[in-house]
């Protein structure tokens, strides 16, 4: 799926100019009550898959029980699904508000935003059960939960990516994670402002950690 094209077609695609938004809010305008619960779904979907220039936003499953409280914005399990230039934003879940990344799945995103998404476990994205994420030249910012929360044996690689005021950590961290040349700065949590590792690896190089905040 590719957006970014000029009304009436165009050879070239410019998601900055011309936004193909992927709206959840099918309802009643600006009322998230009835919004769709997930605005994509890929559930074991192969690596063909691709999602280039997209706005993804207004998914809502917040107050929802498992599993259909998982990936507001998109919601992945079992598959393998590669992002490049796609806005994922104000999407809220219980977890994984705006992307869920769950089953042994792999996810691959260049370029790409994850700002103002709302959720208690993953706010932007959630990677659990032995899945993969590998973010480059990716923005992590203004969620309100957990920026990237990864767990339950999974493992998260950033390369070139800002982690920025998140309410609820840059990154939490209960699997490996590895980040080289990132900067996470102007968070916030009880614990773990940037970055919060529990029986977890971490590998960090040549990263820069400022401004985040924890109360203990």
């Amino acid at each position: 799926l590719q957006g970014g094209f000029a009304p009436g077609g165009s050879a070239n695609s410019d998601p900055a100019t011309h936004p193909t938004i992927l709206s959840g809010d099918i309802g009643a305008r600006s009322d998230n009550t009835d919004n769709s619960f997930h605005v994509i779904t890929a559930n074991r979907v192969y690596s063909t898959a691709v999602l280039d220039g997209l706005t993804v936003t207004a998914g809502n499953t917040a107050g929802d029980s498992f599993p259909d409280d998982n990936g507001a914005g998109i919601d992945a399990f079992g598959s393998s699904l590669s992002l490049n230039a796609c806005t994922i934003s104000g999407n809220a879940a219980g977890q994984g508000g705006g992307i869920y990344n769950g089953g042994h799945s792999t996810a691959i995103l260049s370029n790409c935003a994850v700002t103002g998404n709302t959720g208690y476990n993953g706010a932007g994205m959630k990677n659990s059960f032995s899945s993969t994420a590998l973010l480059t030249n990716c923005t992590i910012n203004e969620n309100i939960g957990v920026g990237l929360e990864n767990e339950f044996s999974s493992m998260a690689t950033l390369n070139n990516c800002t982690v920025h005021a998140n309410m609820g950590s840059g990154i939490v961290n209960n699997g490996t994670a590895t980040l080289a040349n990132c900067t996470l700065s102007g968070n916030t949590a009880v614990a773990g402002g940037g970055m919060l590792d529990y029986a977890s690896t971490a590998v960090l190089t040549n990263c820069t950690f400022s401004g985040n905040i924890a109360s203990q």
